[in-house]
């Protein structure tokens, strides 16, 4: 499509443009930006203006310039619910009578958008004389309009999910980008925010008081009061609570990550148990593996991260550290307590813990008498 977006914080009545984005309202905002994606539009946020411009010629050329001859759609940032259709039916009659269209809300909230068609040679400033109608006086912040936005916004989401077959059990804390894929019959619980690109595969049980940003969730798979971040899950993979996925965290199918868990940059293979109190940061993890109660890969030597490698079938003991780089072998075991320093063949034991002593009668010895006598029945 021959249009490009701009977005506007507002405009005020003696002309000048602000370009803080910090003043826009969110939801409303991630709205805006998707219409444009959905249109296929490139969008120009208010901090690429550059400074605010101290006359609506100077604003018009800048508009020009950025156009390099396309149409342009022109919005405040606080524009509620400004959707795909509104703006194509908007671009085909501003195409069809060759002259800026307005678009203005019913609602009690001063917003307004206007399409200008392709090479537009009059202002972009005050296009009042060329489109429907236009805000004339300044634009303050009004904290119980912006919570009607944002109440609006999230019911028209949470509504386009429910109808799609998601079940959402309670509105109750939920929050849903516009960007965010659910497949049908998920379940989502209160407390869940969805947000950027996530996708959620169909059967998935989310949350409650989980948080998933930019990231995959396969088919039948459970996050359980947990933090997600650019990472991709497998189907019918359990995770949490309380786990923390950090970005470029690639986990298989039918994994059991738990609590207590983080997981940074890290690949886990199918099957893997990853139970509780666990670090796996920079990491290749095949399948099958299991991970004992407090192992630590140790992956950051001061200067530089490195990786760690553990083959199908391997076993770590509990209260494990890993020294990277370092290298599991195929089925093999590590004994609770071991700092490993060295690569593990396949099918070896690797214990490095030191012998363990026991001095009979040392406290006795030591102290002359017991730290605590029971008293006498």
């Amino acid at each position: 499509m021959n249009y490009i977006g701009i977005i506007l914080d507002h405009t005020l009545k003696d002309g000048t443009h602000p370009t803080d984005f910090s003043l826009s309202f969110r939801p409303a905002r991630e709205w805006i930006v998707h219409a444009f994606d959905a249109l296929g539009c490139p969008c120009i946020f208010p901090a690429d203006l550059g400074e605010s411009f101290s006359s609506a010629e100077i604003f018009s050329q800048k508009i020009r310039e950025l156009a390099e001859g396309r149409g342009v759609i022109l919005t405040y940032g606080v524009f509620p619910l400004l959707t795909a259709e509104t703006l194509r039916e908007a671009i085909d009659l501003c195409q069809e009578e060759c002259r800026p269209i307005g678009i203005d809300t019913d609602e009690d909230i001063p917003a307004f958008a206007a399409v200008f068609p392709p090479d537009w040679e009059g202002s972009f400033a005050n296009p009042s004389a060329e489109i429907l109608c236009q805000p004339e006086e300044e634009i303050p912040v009004y904290p119980t309009a912006y919570l009607a936005l944002r109440n609006a916004a999230k019911e028209r989401i949470l509504l386009q999910h429910l109808a799609a077959g998601v079940d959402i059990l309670s509105g109750d804390g939920v929050m849903i980008e516009p960007g965010v894929l659910i497949g049908k019959g998920a379940q989502i619980f209160p407390g869940t925010i969805l947000r950027g690109k996530t996708v959620i595969g169909e059967g998935c049980v989310i949350g409650p008081n989980s948080t998933i940003t930019d990231s995959v969730v396969g088919a039948g798979s459970k996050i359980l009061s947990s933090v997600l971040t650019q990472s991709t899950v497998g189907e019918n993979t359990t995770i949490g609570p309380f786990t923390q996925l950090r970005p470029n965290s690639v986990v298989g199918n039918r994994v059991k990550i738990g609590d207590f868990v983080e997981i940074k940059n890290s690949t886990i293979g199918d099957e893997t148990s990853v139970a509780h109190l666990t670090y796996v940061g920079d990491s290749d993890v095949g399948r099958k593996v299991n991970f004992g109660c407090g192992v630590v890969t140790v992956n950051y030597d001061g200067a530089k991260k490195h990786r760690t490698t553990i083959g199908d079938y391997a076993f770590i003991g509990c209260n494990t550290n890993l020294v990277s780089p370092v290298a599991i072998g195929e089925n093999a075991y590590t004994a609770a307590g071991t700092t490993i320093t060295e690569d593990i063949p396949d099918d070896s034991l690797a214990i490095g813990r030191p012998r363990l002593e026991v001095k009979k009668d040392w406290v006795l010895k030591r102290l002359g008498k017991r730290r605590y006598q029971a008293p006498a029945e």
